[in-house]
């Protein structure tokens, strides 16, 4: 394939990350006190530069990977990672002619984040996705979620969950929560877990879905209860969820949405929306969000629309090569 796309491997990576790491250092958190939710755009806020360190190809091996997930447990660094021969693997008529296989949740483990050994956690029949860590002070989970069936108005899905004591030993895979529930990134305050689900919520018989987005808690990582809906509507999904001022809940939608709550976490409301929720944080929106946060700044991370697959830009339905790296960034 002749390719135009000419550009140096740093060059690429440091324009990619700074779009994709926008500091909401652009979200100043001006107050969530009681029920009142306030925040100041990026343009009136205080300039904050991202600067990158370093970065590291940390995995390769000719492979589709990506949809990471990093978390540090017991004195290491891990991370899980989705690896498969594309973007995803569907169920649709056709699609096994190019040999699309499903993908399977890696874990890779440092204690210098140098040196990094990998390990296959979990590999279902399905095709295993999106894979999120929870480090607790007993055990360290990986939450991936799974396409399970051939799509109606959209593809069935299943979180499962898979657990180690001793980073050596994984239990099999079980369902975390109900049928249709995909996990994203858990956060932890005051000894809680909290996780937004998508759930497709489509009557049947409907042509055109309904997805909601509920927020669901645990006390032990392994059983999950749901607390609330955070957001419902046709297209809704991907949601970081950051905890911005003592304690109460951000919730960050890939549709360019902003939500904020109180405990317990019940009731939601658009955090600086004006009539509607829709806050312009990026012009394709929020894909795949991750969200910290750090010092007055919530920092958001998300994919952006051009990915470096081995020099080559994205093509739909075409497998590409794309390797996990590991950035080391400042926010100044």
């Amino acid at each position: 394939m002749t390719n135009e796309f000419h550009i140096d491997r740093r060059s690429f990576l440091k324009g990619t990350i700074n779009r994709a790491c926008v500091a909401l250092a652009g979200l100043v958190l001006a107050g969530v006190t009681g029920r009142a939710v306030a925040a100041e755009p990026l343009s009136t806020a205080e300039t904050r530069s991202i600067d990158i360190e370093s970065v590291d190809t940390i995995y390769t091996d000719g492979r589709h990977n990506g949809f990471t997930s990093l978390a540090r447990w017991r004195g290491k660094y891990y991370v899980a990672f989705r690896s498969a021969t594309s973007h995803a693997s569907p169920w649709d008529e056709g699609w096994e002619e190019i040999n699309l296989k499903p993908g399977k949740i890696m874990l890779l483990e440092s204690a210098d984040l140098r040196t990094w050994k990998p390990t296959v956690v979990l590999n279902t029949r399905h095709d295993d996705r999106d894979p999120k860590l929870l480090a607790t002070a007993d055990r360290l989970y990986v939450f991936a979620t799974s396409l399970t069936g051939p799509a109606t108005t959209t593809y069935p899905q299943q979180t499962f969950m898979v657990s180690t004591a001793d980073g050596r030993h994984w239990t099999e895979p079980v369902s975390a929560f109900q049928e249709n529930y995909g996990f994203w990134t858990s956060k932890t305050l005051g000894g809680v877990h909290y996780v937004a689900a998508d759930v497709d919520v489509t009557p049947p018989g409907a042509s055109r879905r309904l997805m909601q987005v509920e927020l669901l808690r645990s006390t032990d990582g392994e059983r999950w209860q749901s607390v609330s809906v955070i957001t419902r509507d046709g297209k809704r999904t991907e949601i970081a969820l950051v905890f911005p001022e003592d304690d109460s809940l951000l919730a960050i939608v890939r549709q360019n949405v902003l939500l904020a709550a109180q405990p317990p976490y019940t009731q939601w409301q658009g955090v600086g929306a004006g009539e509607g929720e829709r806050y312009k944080i990026m012009p394709i929106g929020i894909p795949g969000p991750a969200a910290e946060r750090i010092e007055d700044r919530v920092l958001v991370c998300c994919r952006v629309l051009v990915s470096y697959y081995d020099g080559e830009l994205y093509e739909s339905g075409v497998p590409k090569r794309s390797d996990i790296k590991l950035a080391t960034i400042q926010l100044r």
